[in-house]
Order: C-alpha cells, then structure tokens, then sequence
C-alpha cells in the first residue's frame, strides 16, 4: 500500500492537455508559487536538483507536472480559494533538511570503509 494517489494513465493525460492548453510555463509557475508559501524547503531542493541537470527550467516544468499528478483529486489554489489547500507531500523545514545532508555526508565517509573491511573479510574466509 502506498500512501501516494495511484496515477492513472487518464489522469497523465488530464494533466498533459491541461500543461498543453495553458502552457508549461503558466503551470510549473502556479505550482511554484504554491510551494513558495506552503513548502519553501521542498522547492529549494527540487530546485537544486534542477540546476545540477543540463536544463533547469525543463526540469522544474517536470517536478510540476509530478506534483500536480499527485494532486489531480485535490481542489486547485483557484479552486480552493481562500481555504487552505491540502497536500500529498508533507511539510519540510530547514532543520530535517540540514539533518538529512549530515547523514548522506557519514554515510559517504562510512560506506567505502565498511566495503573494504566486509571484502577483506570475505577474502580471509575464502582462502581457508
């Protein structure tokens, strides 16, 4: 089970037509926005991801169509107008942020000697 909405091949398509009607760019700027006031810390990942590829501006158009596949049963800001609007992903702040890059850095240093003491000790096995 996952806690994420299941995308159907109609709803791709749904929000396909809906980034072809009224443009890519119009749309990723909408979904932006959104997390510009509602998930700052999301948005400053995805778009650090998307400046490490060849073309950022097309990789954020595709964290917006993912996010809105996400959110294809959700009321839309305009929908929702002043009520909050609800969403799939949950709220991240600096703080787990800062805590998931000290993590990924020891395990970076932890890894490569955990490999070579488990080889190394698979070799001692091997030449009994």
């Amino acid at each position: 089970m996952s806690l994420l909405p299941r995308v159907t091949e109609n709803a791709r398509e749904l929000v396909a037509r809906e980034f072809d009607t009224r443009g890519p760019d119009v749309c990723a700027k909408e979904i932006i926005e959104h997390f510009e006031k509602d998930n700052p810390e999301l948005l400053n990942m995805a778009a650090k991801c998307a400046a490490d590829l060849g073309s950022p501006a097309r990789a954020m158009v595709g964290f917006a169509m993912f996010y809105r596949l996400l959110t294809m049963r959700l009321p839309t800001p305009a929908a929702a107008g002043s009520a909050p609007m609800l969403t799939p992903l949950p709220r991240i702040s600096a703080a787990p942020r800062c805590l998931r890059g000290r993590r990924s850095r020891s395990l970076r240093r932890a890894i490569p000697s955990f490999c070579r003491w488990r080889t190394a000790s698979l070799l001692d096995r091997a030449t009994i």
